[in-house]
Formats: structure tokens, sequence, C-alpha cells
């Protein structure tokens, strides 16, 4: 990590790479998407911790949204429409839980 900005050697390796834009932008250009770009960085660089703690949170709130919509469908007549909702719920859940499992996966090296 650099000096507390949550940007690790790897990203800083990324933005250096990507110097051969300064080529083709001109100065004014190419410090704004540097900007840009280390804010996006920033933003997206979680601590792999929180990422857990969160994942944690979304898989206990998916098992519970699926028991739900077991305990309605047991017991007809169930309205329909709820569940409809509480399925897109959990589908948006497990959305969510994909991406992140998918942040802790580490980058494979070209």
């Amino acid at each position: 990590m650099l000096g507390g900005t949550g940007i690790n050697g790897e990203s800083v390796q990324r933005i250096q790479g990507i110097s051969s834009c300064s080529q083709r932008l001109d100065n004014g250009q190419y410090s704004k998407f540097i900007q840009t770009l280390v804010l996006k960085v920033k933003k997206s660089v979680f601590n792999s911790k929180e990422i857990y703690h969160r994942l944690t949170e979304l898989e206990r709130e998916h098992r519970e949204v699926d028991q739900a919509i077991e305990l309605l469908m047991a017991c007809p007549p169930f309205d329909e429409l709820k569940v409809k909702r509480m399925k897109k719920h959990k589908l948006l859940l497990k959305d969510q839980i994909a991406f992140l499992k998918y942040q802790l996966t580490p980058d494979i090296p070209a």
C-alpha cells in the first residue's frame, strides 16, 4: 500500500503501464485521464477483510430469503407477486456474492 491511499504496488504498475497513452494524448488530457484512473482504483480497492465480512453478510441474507420463499410457498394460497419479488431479490444477492468472490480472486499474470 502506498501512503495509506489504498493503492497497492500492482495497481501502480498498471497505472505506469498506461504511460504509453501519453504519446497519444496531450498533457492536459493525459493528466485528467490518470486522475480519473487513480480515483477509480482507490474506489475499487477494498480490504480483503471487509470483502469477506460483506460476503458473509450477503450469503446469510441469501439463505434467509431462500428459506422465507420456501416457507411462503409451502402454505398455499400465497402471494405470487411477493414470491417473484423475493426471488428477484435473491438473484440480486447472488450476483453481488459472485462479484465479491471475483474481487477476491487474484489476477493471473499474462
